[in-house]
């Protein structure tokens, strides 16, 4: 990607279980690269999470198919999204260290990296607020291809969520 000085260069970092990542998820993390509100997003890391976080959630499922991560991660491996995307299959607080030392080799040559994360709805909703903001990032992208997120209304109006 190309760095732009003077202006926030802006990273998606899209976490999830993926298990498996699937057309849904591949078409969120375009829509969230391509479309975003937000300016100059040039490029994106794809988060999958650990495999104990992965079981705790399918604990209640009978015989659930569970993907380690590695597995996960070579299934996001795709030629169409290869130049604007990474996968990073490490632990999140090995990611944190990596991106604050990627923050800091880039100020040092005058450039802004600034994340925003990329989550479907079902992490953000009314009652349970943001789980995306556990991370202390601010921006946030939520979107809809695969199904409404609670907050927004039939109407099309959105509820404010804290």
């Amino acid at each position: 990607p190309t760095l732009c000085k003077g202006k926030s260069n802006r990273v998606l970092l899209f976490s999830g279980q993926f298990n498996p990542p699937h057309i849904g998820h591949k078409l969120l993390l375009s829509h969230g690269f391509f479309r975003s509100a937000y300016s100059n997003i040039i490029a994106a890391f794809v988060l999958p999470m650990q495999n104990r976080a992965l079981r705790a959630k399918l604990a209640l499922e009978k015989d659930p198919l569970i993907l380690t991560r590695e597995q996960r991660t070579q299934l996001w491996d795709e030629e169409l999204l290869n130049p604007w995307n990474w996968v990073f299959s490490r632990r999140k607080k090995r990611f944190r260290k990596f991106w604050d030392e990627l923050v800091a080799c880039t100020r040092k040559d005058g450039f802004h990296l600034e994340p925003v994360l990329l989550c479907g709805p079902d992490y953000i909703s009314m009652n349970k607020g943001c789980k995306a903001w556990r991370w202390g990032y601010e921006k946030v992208i939520v979107a809809e291809i695969l199904r409404p997120p609670d907050f927004i209304m039939p109407c099309g109006t959105m509820v404010r969520v804290s």
